[in-house]
């Protein structure tokens, strides 16, 4: 098992890789990183959500081949706790591995694998938990090529927040040639995060529809990238809170056992009485589909037919 850090120096690519933890923004960066190492083509690339399909169409995608003669081809199952068949996956270890030697799963998980086959060498585990103060700097800096000192007031204007430290990190860059040795103040900060990604997704997830058409434009190409990771966040944080709540949890506990920060549990509260498990199921197979949309090159009316399906 390696941790985000350490995978990130060595950037290991298996046929088999588990991504899972509680800290989604960087299992969404290993994501990226791996779709660009692996090298597969828009057309040897499928993303599914495991629950919102039966398991057999999703193993029966697994043993595919590429449209490509030898290509590589990525296939992304998230929400892979939802999985129960897993003899179908030791099958795949077992015999389907060789015969589709160019042919990449990739797990988005939030436990550990259930099954002891799914460890080195047959498999590569990564687990993305919170980043120590250190990491977190490095991180800053890698995403938004900041000095250690900006870095450092990022972090606390977010308070640790990784999701809203990845969307200003993207605006500091879009905004600025940022160079080692910009500065940030506080008051810069608040002015540039008025129109974000953060903002399309927490205007979409509370339906207020109006005010996400409208910040669509303020959108940079990258943001725009970036929707369908921050919706999903934001679904399975939905979902979890829901299950929690179920169990009596108070906020606090709530907080301590999701891995979801407190800010953010009450800032989800007012938007549970909009989601059922039928309509979450259904949000995921809108962004699987815009997501498939924007793995072709499709970008026009994307985000603006989302909302409308949302």
């Amino acid at each position: 098992m390696a941790t985000y850090s350490q995978w990130k120096e060595s950037k290991k690519v298996s046929q088999v890789t588990w991504i899972y933890g509680t800290e989604i923004v960087l299992k969404e960066e290993i994501l990226e990183d791996l779709k660009i190492l692996i090298g597969a083509s828009s057309f040897d690339y499928e993303s599914h959500h495991a629950s919102s399909l039966t398991e057999a169409s999703i193993w029966l995608s697994c043993k595919q081949r590429s449209i490509g003669e030898d290509a590589p081809r990525v296939v992304l199952i998230r929400q892979a706790d939802s999985l129960t068949d897993w003899f179908e996956l030791e099958e795949w270890l077992t015999d389907w591995k060789k015969v589709l030697p160019n042919t990449y799963l990739v797990f988005m998980a939030t436990d550990d694998p259930p099954i002891s086959s799914l460890r080195a060498p047959k498999a590569v585990l990564i687990k993305c938990n919170s980043l120590n103060k250190e990491d977190m700097i490095v991180w800053v800096k890698r995403n938004s090529g900041l000095s250690d000192s900006s870095a450092k007031i990022l972090i606390e204007y977010c308070n640790g927040n990784l999701e809203d430290m990845a969307n200003l990190c993207r605006v500091v860059s879009a905004v600025s040639d940022v160079e080692s040795n910009v500065t940030l103040t506080s008051h810069f900060l608040a002015s540039i995060t008025d129109e974000t990604a953060s903002s399309f997704v927490d205007a979409l997830v509370t339906l207020d529809k109006p005010r996400a058409l409208s910040s669509i434009f303020y959108l940079t190409s990258e943001d725009k990238y970036k929707i369908i990771s921050l919706l999903d966040i934001k679904l399975t944080q939905i979902f979890k809170l829901k299950t929690l709540l179920n169990k009596k949890l108070s906020l606090k506990e709530i907080a301590a056992t999701s891995g979801i920060p407190f800010n953010v549990i009450k800032e989800l509260l007012p938007s549970l009485k909009l989601y059922n498990d039928t309509r979450i199921a259904q949000c995921r197979k809108f962004l699987s589909l815009v997501d498939s949309y924007q793995q072709s090159g499709i970008e026009t009316g994307i985000l603006e037919a989302l909302v409308a399906s949302w």
